[in-house]
């Protein structure tokens, strides 16, 4: 359920690893196509089955921390945890959850996830634990030689998001 970070045409073979913010801005991606398209659109049934394949394949993958590693499929890579990739996954549940894409099993995901999220966030109101900017890396130890930054522009819009949808998601009203 988890993509890879690209496809080398020239290779005609997928990347092998699956990198956390990539995957991060296809679940935001869906999310917001999900979020226009028409319910009657011939097309929203397949986008509807792709992000929720993707969705469980996240959650299955989610650190006791509540966050999500740099590369989801190494967990065991010394880089750790990513604050970015967390918030884009965080968002794109907060919105399934919110729009009913979801079942009620990624609640405590989504919960979890903040939690370590806020763990992230300073007194200051700093952001700890981001990668920065990463092009596609032919092997492993790329991946887990990127730089791990405090306060790089890669988190704070992605975490907001994250912010703004689970908020929505706790103030709506029932009837």
């Amino acid at each position: 359920g988890i993509w890879f970070h690209a496809y080398f045409v020239t290779e005609q073979k997928p990347k092998g690893f699956k990198w956390g913010r990539g995957n991060g801005w296809v679940a935001v991606a869906e999310a917001e196509l999900l979020s226009a398209l028409p319910p009657d659109h011939p097309k929203r049934p397949a986008v509807l089955g792709i992000y929720r394949r993707h969705m469980a394949g996240i959650q299955k993958r989610q650190d006791t921390s509540g966050l999500w590693h740099q590369v989801l499929d190494h967990p065991e890579l010394s880089w750790g945890t990513e604050t970015s990739c967390s918030g884009q996954f965080a968002y794109a549940m907060a919105r399934g959850l919110n729009r009913g894409w979801l079942d009620e099993t990624f609640r405590e995901t989504l919960r979890r996830a903040l939690t370590g999220i806020a763990s992230r966030v300073t007194p200051e109101g700093g952001l700890n634990g981001v990668c920065q900017s990463t092009s596609i890396g032919r092997d492993l130890e790329y991946y887990n030689a990127r730089p791990k930054k405090d306060n790089d522009q890669h988190g704070f819009g992605l975490v907001l998001f994250a912010l703004a949808e689970a908020y929505e998601m706790e103030n709506k009203k029932t009837d």
